[in-house]
């Protein structure tokens, strides 16, 4: 059974406040032919009252039905008498109108409203109009107007073709899709979509590189000259075995391994993307990633061609570490299976790094014996990215910090003395979570070690708009970190954490909430069970603000309105 969600008094009250109730104008009632005026006759009951029938109210302009007049003293219609306002040829009464359009001033009998800006009549977007209201920015007749009600080329002509693109909002923009590129809207060296501000950026997703790669902590593309060839050889398919002789597509490189030795035959200085072919006809799978580090920082990509997600070229396979990243390396690795098998020991890892970065899109890293993701003093991000079912951690880290957005830490358990849980942290680890699920992971039982996260010493967490469910077959409390700056905000919990004021939590028993959840074994992702499950636990329970992502993993509109309401995790919702 739920525990508490004290949030949604709040919710409904501002929902309620922002609908009109039954007799509210919403709109101008002299334009509203059916609308109805309500009365009480003696006998207590109410009655409706057509506007503009006698004995009724008149219309919002003074009018009735044809025989009768408008007494403009009552506003009621009358049979005979009184003064009609289609009969008034003097000055208007004297009420006063307020006029809800930024910029002018109320107004009584006779006023005019004062002016928002001067026009200059030479086309150009007014910036008196953009202070007053960035969706009105343009000058007409001393008053801002949105691009809208101009001709098709305003922003065009009005931005000196900088931002050309009259937006629905009615302001200028340069783009309004996420495939800017594809529609015109953005050049190729800057071919993100920035949504927030409709304005062209370097590259955010890979996709935006297709030659490459998206060097995403730079935001741009990894270098077109620099792009290396790996495939397993077969009898049918050749590849070559020794650095600086191969790297072509007809002649590629027959592991990720050769591949970075090459890149480094010139020394550490040069980025480089290296690029999986198929073969199907090859044996096993592409192995094990040992890059070596250097002097220099260099940045590598591992992207593959197109392929399903359970193709040969799409995973890498093995007994682990199946990815080792050193100091001074930087690895984007995209769209790849990273999944360990018959893994040995502590050591069968699914991603290991010291004092490099790594940044896993679209990716999952799973089955590993020991973590799925071992840090040591790095810095690790995860997009749209699993890591799951695991025998011991999820992701351990000393030092270093972690990035998730879109992702999910799912059903990582424990072995005895080897540790597990959701993520095992210590030496001042800072961790930046949104959108993202940790769900059924468990710890050593007995132990009152965190199920979903467990700190050693003082460490830093940001956790926002996402989803705490730990595994709850044991006694183990979801958060165990003394000492640690704890930071939960917009989020579903089931833990241990206090529901403090002003935080936004929503707080669940821990069965409830998988309940609500399935697990999706291929991709080791939790999605929302029915819409029933989501209205109940998840929809509402977060916040979207500016900057936050529009899509969910499964690349779903979230309700991206700054401060609107979504649903919490790395899933949204959807038939």
């Amino acid at each position: 059974m739920p525990l508490a969600r004290p949030r949604l008094a709040v919710v409904a009250s501002l929902l309620m406040a922002a609908c009109p109730t039954v007799g509210m104008g919403t709109g101008d009632d002299s334009q509203t032919e059916t609308a109805l005026q309500t009365t009480d006759d003696p006998s207590g009951t109410t009655q409706t009252c057509p506007i503009g029938s006698e004995g009724c109210a008149c219309t919002g302009g003074g009018g009735c039905d044809l025989g009768l007049t408008c007494n403009l003293q009552t506003m009621i219609c009358e049979a005979g008498g009184g003064t009609s306002a289609s009969d008034t040829t003097g000055d208007p009464p004297e009420t006063s109108i307020a006029n809800t359009d930024p910029g002018h001033t109320n107004t009584s009998t006779g006023d005019t409203a004062a002016p928002e800006c001067t026009a200059k009549g030479d086309g150009k977007e007014s910036a008196e109009c953009v202070a007053i209201d960035a969706n009105r920015p343009f000058c007409v007749d001393d008053a801002c107007v949105p691009c809208g009600e101009l001709a098709m080329d305003a922003c065009k002509l009005g931005t000196g073709a900088a931002r050309p693109l009259c937006l629905e909002s009615g302001a200028c923009g340069q783009c309004d899709v996420a495939a800017a590129v594809d529609a015109g809207q953005c050049s190729e060296e800057m071919p993100h979509c920035n949504l927030d501000n409709n304005m062209c950026e370097g590259c955010l997703e890979h996709s935006e590189c297709p030659a490459t790669a998206c060097k995403v902590a730079a935001r741009k593309c990894f270098p077109t000259d620099n792009v290396l060839y790996v495939r397993q050889g077969s009898l049918k398919l050749k590849c070559s075995d020794k650095p600086g002789m191969g790297g072509s597509k007809d002649l590629p490189y027959c592991d990720f391994a050769l591949a970075a030795a090459a890149a480094q035959l010139g020394g550490f200085n040069s980025d480089y993307t290296f690029v999986q072919m198929g073969n199907d006809d090859a044996l096993g799978y592409p192995g094990a990633v040992n890059i070596t580090g250097g002097d220099g920082a260099v940045s590598y990509a591992f992207v593959h061609e197109l392929g399903t997600p359970f193709d040969k070229h799409t995973q890498l396979i093995g007994i682990g570490p199946m990815v080792t990243v050193p100091n001074n390396v930087t690895l984007y690795i995209n769209n790849f299976g990273i999944v360990v098998e018959n893994g040995q020991a502590d050591s069968s890892i699914g991603v290991s790094c010291s004092d490099g970065a790594v940044w896993l899109d679209d990716s999952r890293v799973h089955h590993a014996r020991g973590p799925g993701i071992r840090s040591n003093n790095c810095d690790i991000h995860l997009r749209r990215t699993s890591v799951a079912f695991g025998s011991t951690e999820g992701i351990d880290m000393t030092g270093g910090s972690l990035h998730t957005v879109n992702s999910f830490i799912s059903t990582n358990l424990s072995k005895p003395n080897l540790g597990g849980g959701g993520l095992h942290l210590r030496a001042g680890a800072t961790v930046d979570m949104l959108y993202t699920t940790i769900a059924d992971n468990s710890n050593e039982a007995g132990k009152n070690l965190g199920d979903s996260i467990h700190c050693d010493d003082k460490v830093s967490i940001k956790l926002r708009n996402s989803i705490l469910a730990r595994r709850p077959t044991g006694a183990n409390p979801s958060i165990v970190c003394p000492g640690s700056t704890l930071n939960v905000t917009w989020s579903v919990i089931d833990s241990n954490l206090d529901l403090v004021d002003g935080n936004n939590n929503s707080k669940f028993a821990a069965e409830d909430l998988l309940m609500a959840l399935v697990l999706d074994n291929n991709f080791g992702v939790f999605r929302i069970k029915d819409s029933a499950a989501g209205e109940e636990y998840f929809w509402m329970a977060a916040q979207w603000n500016t900057g936050d992502p529009h899509y969910d993993y499964d690349m779903n509109k979230r309700n991206a309105v700054p401060g609107g309401l979504d649903y919490a995790g790395g899933d949204v919702y959807s038939n």
